[in-house]
């Protein structure tokens, strides 16, 4: 149930008039990031967004905000702070992703507390409001949508460079709820996420066409899960072979830039489950040099595009 608040998105707590005029609550399309200084000196904004087919979002979504939230030796008053917001309301995954499934939300004056899984990670998803993990969430639309309204409007973030937004893959409820809520605070950009394999593209290339006809710009395509390298042979496989030219081809064909192609690496999997960083953890990995160049790619789209509305 929505709270009894004026509807439409609060203001952001920043004294200065400009920011009161452009900045509302931290919110993006899909899995996506939002770049500004919320109440840091009224700098520029973007958001950016993570869009796919059958392409293992969750996963994407929480290791690619690690190499956001902590690229490699930063000075330490360059940390980001992070946030990843999980509006996939029938099958949240992001508490198990982060190992935070035992957290329950609290509230407060300032609203819902997201759970804070590294000093400068925070995560809100509606699996922390469930009884059980196992509890199942039947609803229809117009309830999915009064929920992604509070959680952009009602959860305290304080001061964000980025907010992830996790959603289910498709064009439906969820996507059009947050287009409707950002309509309003302009701009927006999508990163495009596939597989290889044609019946992933199917669902992309709507995906893509989704962007064009609400005019969200897109930075690029990411393809996941492009080869398998066995950890003994070495032996290099197309699990999923790109028959009609995958995430390459894609790009070609949409006038888009390729930001990077994933492996498809069984240790992943293994962290997702256990909730660890992986990137931490495998430090060496190939994975983690990919994951790494793509988050460069976006961070610095990011600052060319704070850059120009700064």
């Amino acid at each position: 149930m929505l709270s009894k608040q004026e509807d439409g998105l609060k203001y952001s707590h920043c004294s200065s008039y400009t920011c009161k005029k452009i900045y509302r609550s931290s919110v993006c399309v899909c899995v996506c990031a939002w770049v500004g200084r919320r109440g840091r000196g009224c700098r520029g904004q973007i958001k950016v967004g993570w869009r796919g087919g059958h392409a293992s979002l969750g996963g994407r979504c929480q290791l690619l905000c690690r190499p956001l939230n902590a690229p490699p030796r930063p000075p330490p008053n360059l940390l980001s702070n992070v946030g990843i917001l999980d509006i996939d309301i029938c099958g949240p995954s992001q508490p198990r992703l982060l190992g935070a499934q035992e957290e329950k939300v609290h509230s407060s004056g300032a609203g819902w507390s997201p759970i804070y899984v590294a000093e400068n990670l925070a995560v809100m998803s509606i699996g922390f409001l469930l009884k059980s993990a196992d509890d199942a969430v039947i609803w229809r639309g117009p309830k999915k949508n009064g929920m992604i309204k509070q959680f952009l409007r009602d959860v305290d973030w304080g001061s964000l460079d980025y907010l992830i937004v996790d959603t289910p893959p498709g064009t439906s409820d969820e996507h059009l709820s947050i287009v409707q809520y950002l309509s309003a605070a302009p701009p927006v950009a999508a990163v495009i996420v596939t597989t290889p394999q044609e019946v992933a593209l199917l669902d992309v290339r709507k995906e893509i066409t989704f962007c064009q006809k609400v005019n969200i710009p897109i930075i690029g395509i990411v393809e996941n899960m492009t080869t398998f390298v066995c950890p003994k042979c070495k032996t290099e496989t197309a699990i999923f072979p790109a028959t009609t030219g995958g995430g390459t081809q894609l790009a070609a064909d949409a006038g888009l830039h390729l930001l990077g192609q994933l492996p498809l690496d069984p240790r992943v999997a293994q962290s997702c489950d256990h909730g660890q960083n992986f990137l931490t953890d495998e430090p060496d990995a190939p994975t983690t040099s990919a994951y790494r160049d793509i988050a460069r790619k976006i961070i610095e789209y990011c600052q060319n595009q704070t850059q120009q509305h700064s």
